[in-house]
């Protein structure tokens, strides 16, 4: 499963009141993509391509909602 797919499969728990069947794997994976987005957050890394970027930002969007 691609982080696109995770983090929507985590999402859909969530909103089903399904918190019970995230685990430690899932929680820390969020937790990953949320010091990936503060590392680009604070130092801009030109290595990340436009689409890498964009690809983290809709991340972002779906782990905040």
């Amino acid at each position: 499963m691609n982080e696109k797919d995770r983090i929507k499969y985590i999402k859909g728990l969530s909103e089903n009141g399904l918190m019970h069947e995230i685990n430690y794997q899932d929680v820390r994976f969020l937790i990953n993509i949320a010091e990936r987005l503060e590392q680009v957050a604070n130092e801009f890394n030109p290595i990340f391509s436009e689409s890498q970027q964009g690809d983290l930002a809709e991340a972002y969007k779906e782990v905040i909602k």
